[in-house]
């Protein structure tokens, strides 16, 4: 079933990809995907947990786990390539971009108002129905440069900078 996940999160993940937009003569427009950044999991279970850092690293986030012996054994068990973006956090009030959750209806809105009392922008509280939505893991990022002041040549309307 994990296996599964994995595999549908890398089949649906966002970030780092890069899309060229339609525009008008002149001009080079581009859309990116960018990570939040740090993603905070929240589960009781281990699978649960594992479902979270599939969705956390897909999207190219850092995953925070709540330290506890079960985030510290799972951690222990990644790769070392995979660890270096697993962390552990011993307070879940950190400052983070996104948090993933698996729990009950009544944690769910318990975390909901709690994220709302926040100081800064509203975090997205994002559960598994039926997998994690990507498209909330990451940033939108658009780009629109105007060549034609230097006839179209972009090169050339760098070289004066």
């Amino acid at each position: 079933a994990l296996r599964d996940r994995a595999d549908a999160c890398r089949l649906r993940r966002l970030s780092g990809l890069k899309l060229s937009l339609p525009g008008p003569t002149g001009e080079d427009n581009s859309l990116r995907f960018l990570p939040r950044g740090r993603v905070l999991c929240v589960a009781d279970t281990m699978v649960g947990r594992i479902h979270q850092l599939l969705a956390a690293l897909a999207s190219g986030n850092r995953a925070l786990l709540h330290d506890d012996d079960s985030a510290r054994a799972l951690l222990s068990l990644l790769p070392h390539a995979l660890s270096a973006w697993v962390g552990l956090a011993e307070d879940t009030d950190v400052a983070v971009d996104a948090v993933l959750f698996d729990g009950s209806d009544l944690e769910a809105d318990a975390w909901a108002l709690r994220l709302a009392e926040r100081d800064g922008p509203l975090l997205p509280l994002l559960r598994a129905e039926p997998d994690y939505d990507l498209a909330r893991l990451v940033h939108e990022r658009t780009l629109s440069i105007n060549t034609a002041a230097a006839g179209g040549n972009a090169r050339l309307m760098a070289m004066g900078a």
